[in-house]
């Protein structure tokens, strides 16, 4: 069954009208405002193409949005562009793309048949329809992981710590949204805002953790909006940036895991599918091994408030202790995934576990040899 529709909306933008909401209708059991949402529909830059699709977000729903130019003048002064989108509710995500091919067939319709549509409240007679495979975001999973390329395994690491990842690209804008989706999706987690723009700045400021992409220069440059900046650089490359504006670098695990991905007889000759239940068995097979290591550790005695993981631990879970990132995704995913505290034990000097009132700690040989000093000598 078609998701329930929340809200049909309609907008225009002329150089010489600006921007115009043409036709809105919404689900009146909820209090949903559509104030401003016609600047959803537009994100900038869109002039450049001659059409696109938008993923978006509006209060606690999402959307998609088909765009078109039509031009009534021999020069652009003359175009006029029209979007055409739909609200679904957050936990519907999935089918979102499913509304692309109605979208398409009535951004140039009359108002009774977007009246008519509206009437269904939902898209059924068009969901049961064959729809194009290039509009399901899933079957373009394969093109999307090798864009991101090596840098993939970082990125998922990123949203399923809940950080703040930026995406910088286009128009036009589809590509970017595909990436937002396809993070959230192999993450398990994260909370996918997809188109953004400036007036998108003061609800950046407010969120914890987000997944989403834009066309604005501008925002790239307020780095407190962001954890992680991801520049898509032409038709294959990528690269991430921190909130310091330096490149992250990719680490030896993660570019030994690329290379078995792309080498002879490796996932990414499959299909999109299997690419996609690759990286999901890759998160659960983690988050068990997770699980397992802290079992295994402490078998013996109730979990302590503080769990310590050692170098060889992070090793098992295919990480590189080395590496300050691979560390803090550990300890953040005991947080997060076990609701206990963990700190990292140093691989450099040899240490011991100490219990302090009931938490145990990892002290190395030479503090316990500076304690035992001061105390008896």
């Amino acid at each position: 069954m078609a998701p329930k529709t929340t809200a049909l909306i309609l907008a225009h933008f002329h150089p010489r009208v600006g921007y115009k909401l043409t036709f809105s209708r919404s689900d009146p059991t909820l209090s949903l405002s559509l104030a401003e949402i016609e600047y959803k529909l537009f994100p900038s830059g869109l002039h450049a193409v001659p059409s696109d699709v938008i993923y978006f977000s509006h209060a606690d729903q999402i959307g998609v949005a088909v765009f078109q130019q039509r031009k009534s003048g021999a020069s652009q002064r003359g175009a006029e562009f029209s979007s055409l989108g739909v609200l679904i509710p957050r936990t519907a995500g999935g089918d979102l793309w499913k509304y692309i091919p109605k979208l398409r067939e009535l951004v140039d319709g009359e108002e009774e048949e977007l009246e008519g549509f509206w009437g269904t409240c939902t898209l059924k007679d068009s969901l049961e329809d064959p729809t194009p495979e290039a509009e399901n975001p899933r079957k373009r999973f394969g093109a999307l992981v090798r864009l991101l390329g090596e840098r993939v395994f970082m990125l998922l690491r990123f949203v399923m710590q809940g950080k703040r990842v930026l995406i910088l690209d286009g128009p036009p804008v589809k590509r970017g949204g595909e990436v937002c989706f396809l993070l959230g999706s192999l993450a398990g987690t994260g909370r996918c805002l997809f188109s953004v723009g400036v007036r998108d700045i003061p609800l950046l400021e407010g969120e914890g953790g987000y997944v989403a992409t834009t066309t604005d220069g501008i925002l790239a440059e307020k780095r407190g909006l962001f954890d992680y900046l991801v520049e898509v650089i032409g038709e294959n490359r990528v690269r991430v940036k921190g909130r310091d504006g330096r490149e992250v670098k990719v680490g030896k695990r993660d570019w030994e895991k690329w290379s078995m991905l792309k080498g002879e007889g490796g996932i990414l000759g499959e299909s999109s599918d299997k690419i996609e239940g690759h990286f999901r068995d890759l998160r659960e097979t983690f988050l068990r091994k997770l699980e397992r290591m802290v079992e295994d550790r402490y078998s013996d005695e109730d979990t302590p408030r503080v769990v310590v993981i050692g170098a060889d631990q992070i090793r098992a879970l295919g990480l590189d202790p080395s590496a300050e990132m691979d560390r803090e995704f550990v300890v953040d995913m005991v947080r997060i995934h076990l609701g206990k505290n963990g700190v990292v034990q140093s691989g450099r000097r040899r240490s011991r576990k100490v219990r302090v009132c009931g938490v145990v700690l990892g002290i190395s040989l030479s503090v316990i040899a500076i304690l035992i000093y001061v105390n008896y000598c």
